[in-house]
């Protein structure tokens, strides 16, 4: 009954037999291939987390509350990043907090300068003695990780493209030996 399978299935033993000449063989797998996905996990489940979890012991209030409370005196002091600007409160700010009941203190604000120039800013600020700092705005992570990850994509990208044209060049000296490469490749009929 094998026998009449084998004679039917010619496959049938090739699967079978691991020494089998015709059987294509894979080419071995890659470490980044099994890497790879557990690296994309680790950076979602990071980004998911800090984004869920991120510190919200600072109060985020409109420019326009921002210049009130200088003008009122209760701000100590304030870091300018960008159209960014975080700050410290003398006296702690009661704001009502979305999706709690009752207010919350905040000793700490943050809020965005609108893109127009703002010429009372400074002036408003000096007047009420606020410690004004500024830090350089800086690129997004993501943008910086890009830059420092794509020179060595593209460096990896050329050794793999060097390394499969090398292998086709080897194929070639294989088959008709060191001075193989000026042999005719024409096959000769017979009429």
């Amino acid at each position: 009954m094998a026998d009449e399978h084998r004679r039917e299935n010619p496959q049938f033993d090739q699967e079978r037999d691991p020494d089998s000449s015709n059987k294509r063989q894979r080419p071995p797998e890659s470490p980044w291939a099994k890497l790879l996905p557990w690296l994309v996990f680790a950076f979602l489940l990071w980004a998911v987390g800090s984004s869920l979890f991120q510190d919200s012991q600072h109060a985020e209030i409109t420019y326009t509350t921002f210049k009130q409370q200088v003008a009122d005196g209760n701000v100590a002091s304030i870091v300018m990043k960008g159209q960014e600007i975080r700050g410290e409160f003398k006296t702690e700010y009661s704001a009502e907090t979305a999706g709690e009941d009752g207010e919350k203190a905040y000793s700490s604000f943050l809020t965005r300068k609108p893109p127009v120039e703002d010429s009372e800013l400074l002036p408003l600020l000096d007047k009420n003695e606020v410690a004004v700092s500024a830090e350089a705005a800086e690129q997004p992570w993501l943008f910086r990780l890009g830059i420092l990850i794509l020179p060595w994509i593209l460096i990896l990208g050329l050794f793999a493209w060097a390394n499969r044209r090398a292998q086709g060049q080897m194929k070639g000296f294989m088959d008709g030996g060191l001075f193989g490469f000026g042999k005719s490749r024409a096959k000769k009929f017979r009429t």
